[in-house]
């Protein structure tokens, strides 16, 4: 296990405390250095508790652009947000597991093998194509409109709730970034104009605009306004 991975496991339980309790039991098994995590659902979750324990495995040790916190968060804060719009299990399991393809290199057909072919399919749609021979500044805006572009020709709703879950949890980590850091957080991104931040962010919002009577979508709609108002956004 990495470095520090015992600990960011350890601290990511607060987080699963979240997701889980609503739908399941948990027993913690605490031996030596080493947390051992038992989660206990009922009947239709066992596949949102394959996916968590996956997901706490793949991205065990590793760390989140920007704030340096732990990946597993994301993970388990996009299921969070999905549960609030859904209780469909498997649009659960692929919120958590949404990044495992294309931050971690989990192939499509590890990820079929294991969670079905509908995971898959919603984890993939919201895979970018990185085209990682290029430069990624060069291709950043058109590896967002390509996700633009998705949500628009989508009439799945699964699909619009991963993107949501997903999201919104990156803007709430972008406005405590930039409450505590200020302008400098942009720095930090392949596209380092805000104005182009918002661009997609608001475009994502307008495709998703099916799900705007929901708190998630009008918090990250609300969210948007917060981020970006300092900024010419045209608007």
């Amino acid at each position: 296990m990495p470095a520090g991975g015992n600990k960011d496991l350890g601290q990511s339980v607060i987080l699963l405390l979240a997701i889980t309790s609503y739908y399941c039991s948990i027993a913690f098994d605490v031996r030596s250095s080493d947390i051992k995590i038992t989660v206990r659902f009922g009947g239709y979750m066992e596949l949102i508790s394959q996916a968590i324990r996956f997901a706490a495995a793949v991205f065990d040790g590793k760390k989140r652009k920007g704030n340096g916190g732990p990946s597993i968060f994301h993970a388990l804060e996009a299921g969070t947000i999905a549960a609030s719009l859904t209780t469909d299990e498997e649009i659960l399991s692929a919120a958590v597991l949404h990044d495992v393809i294309e931050d971690e290199g989990i192939t499509p057909e590890e990820l079929e093998k294991r969670f079905g072919a509908r995971v898959k399919n919603l984890v993939n749609a919201e895979t970018e194509d990185k085209r990682r021979d290029l430069p990624a500044d060069a291709t950043w805006h058109i590896r967002k409109q390509e996700a633009i572009d998705i949500l628009k020709n989508s009439s799945d709703t699964g699909i619009k709730i991963i993107f949501l879950s997903d999201k919104l949890s990156n803007l709430r980590s972008l406005y405590v970034d930039l409450y505590r850091r200020g302008d400098e957080i942009w720095q930090q991104f392949n596209q380092k104009d805000p104005r182009e931040h918002y661009w997609y962010f608001r475009s994502i919002a307008d495709a998703l605009s099916e799900l705007k009577e929901f708190p998630a979508w009008q918090e990250y709609d609300s969210l948007i306004c917060r981020i970006f108002k300092r900024y010419d956004t045209g608007k």
